[in-house]
């Protein structure tokens, strides 16, 4: 390791540093060192690979936002009216339209962010129905539902 560099040193406290020294006005970038307008107009354009801007990751959802979610789901796949003759982006749409009406809390999820995580909700409350189907397939005697439902979520955390 590198006896120069401090112990407490990291990418964050470079950010932080650096962004602290542009806020003060002590930046090591000086007015000469920035070309000006007229040599940009002769350089030719930078080449770029795509130009397309990554998404950043947005936070995750919290269990209020879940909630919320379900209920979109069940009340817009329960709507007799719309029945299952409507393509995905209009039901996702509807999904989308009801969370964002219903919603209590400051939230900007878009149509695909809701579609992924619903895709994540399916995937665990499956793996959990499949633990307690195979738990009441076992018929023991004298467990009520709730034992089930104990033993059930102990077997999804081991699996």
């Amino acid at each position: 390791m590198d006896s120069s560099i401090p112990r407490d040193t990291s990418f964050t406290n470079l950010l932080e540093d650096s962004y602290d020294e542009y806020m003060s006005g002590s930046s090591r970038i000086s007015e000469d060192s920035v070309p000006q307008a007229q040599a940009f107009s002769q350089m030719s354009p930078p080449q770029v690979e795509s130009t397309a801007k990554k998404l950043q990751r947005g936070s995750n959802f919290t269990i209020q936002e879940d909630v919320l979610l379900v209920s979109a789901f069940l009340n817009v796949n329960q709507d007799a009216v719309q029945s299952t003759k409507q393509k995905r982006t209009t039901y996702w749409s509807r999904i989308w339209e009801y969370y964002h009406q219903w919603k209590t809390f400051t939230s900007e999820y878009t149509v695909s962010s809701l579609t992924n995580r619903w895709s994540t909700t399916q995937l665990c409350t499956n793996k959990f129905c499949g633990c307690l189907a195979q738990i009441e397939s076992k018929n023991e005697s004298g467990k009520t539902n709730e034992d089930k439902l104990n033993a059930a979520k102990e077997l999804y955390q081991v699996l």
